[in-house]
């Protein structure tokens, strides 16, 4: 079975809104639907969806396969309290942070291979498989570079101005305070 939410909203402030609990099969063929109210966070449908699937549908084991967004950590806590609930999702980049910080996963990893297996004291019992996406890296690479150009053009104006009011000029930039200010905007932007 699979599940999760479609959301239809107008794309315009103040029109109604409704997120929709969709329940399928393996299949991918919808069994069953509910309506939530269109301010219904995602996570928030999961809970209904387990219950209805165990008790309606008299499936004793379920595997949930979700997004970040759909299954949060909450929500694999309480999968963890359900007999027969198991699910797949990924992680957030912050604890794949935290996992690369304590050793777990090593990015001496993906020079021989794409995909591995890695095991963490924070997930007890819990298969962890990270891959390595050479597209995403590529595209995240040309983004940073993008940036880093954008940036410079910036900060050259930012230099020009200086210049201007190190020559006395009307629409110059003068004093650390004013100059760090406006570097600050530049990089924070």
């Amino acid at each position: 079975m699979c599940a999760g939410p479609a959301g239809l909203q107008s794309g315009r402030p103040g029109k109604a809104q409704v997120e929709f609990g969709l329940l399928c099969n393996a299949a991918g063929v919808p069994v069953a639907i509910e309506a939530f109210a269109g301010n219904t966070a995602d996570p928030a449908t999961s809970p209904s969806q387990v219950e209805k699937v165990k008790e309606r549908f008299g499936v004793a084991e379920v595997v949930w396969v979700a997004d970040r967004g759909m299954l949060t950590s909450a929500q694999v806590a309480q999968l963890q309290e359900v007999v027969g609930a198991r699910w797949i999702t990924a992680l957030r980049a912050p604890a794949i942070k935290q996992l690369v910080e304590v050793g777990s996963i090593q990015l001496s990893l993906f020079d021989t291979q794409n995909l591995a297996e890695v095991t963490d004291p924070g997930y007890p019992g819990e298969r962890l498989v990270v891959c390595y996406n050479p597209l995403l890296a590529e595209r995240r690479a040309r983004k940073r570079q993008d940036l880093l150009v954008a940036m410079e053009k910036e900060l050259a104006k930012v230099a020009a101005m200086v210049a201007r009011g190190a020559a006395g000029g009307r629409a110059g930039l003068q004093g650390a305070a004013a100059i760090g200010e406006r570097v600050g905007r530049v990089v924070n932007r």
